[in-house]
């Protein structure tokens, strides 16, 4: 029998075996388009926003604030974790870190960036987010929570 070493190509389809088994993908209901909602807002965040993450590291270490990258690397840390072992988690647990790493997100965009950047939208989207996932109780109280804050 001949050894055979593992491929790229076989490295990727295992991880996004293990990664996609965890979300429980059957059904044709709402809780089933919620479970791929939710799905695709960490993937798509995680793998888009590393784009934005890279280069804005750089930047604000050239500025002296070497601990937003730290804080931002955390909230990674926090999308991958649930990614990966989403089975072990409930999806109200799910939904309410993706809501809340978009409230933090938001939350430190404005504070470093100030008014004119896009903090609003990460708030906002967490409001959105939390409504479309949670239920309307859940995104109203999002919203007043955004109100409070800003």
């Amino acid at each position: 029998m001949e050894d055979r070493k593992p491929t790229l190509h076989g490295l990727f389809i295992s991880a996004w075996r293990r990664i996609h088994r965890g979300w429980g993908l059957v059904g044709n209901d709402l809780q089933h388009w919620r479970e791929r909602i939710l799905f695709a807002v960490y993937l798509s965040g995680i793998a888009i926003g590393l784009v934005a993450y890279v280069p804005g590291s750089f930047y604000m270490i050239s500025k002296g604030a070497w601990w937003v990258p730290l804080i931002i690397a955390s909230l990674y840390a926090i999308g991958f974790g649930v990614l990966l072992f989403a089975r072990y988690l409930s999806f109200a647990v799910r939904a309410l870190l993706a809501t809340g790493l978009l409230y933090v997100i938001g939350i430190l965009v404005l504070s470093i960036l100030g008014p004119f950047s896009g903090g609003f939208l990460w708030l906002f989207s967490s409001a959105v987010l939390s409504g479309l996932l949670l239920g309307v109780r859940a995104g109203l109280i999002a919203l007043g929570v955004n109100t409070l804050t800003l």
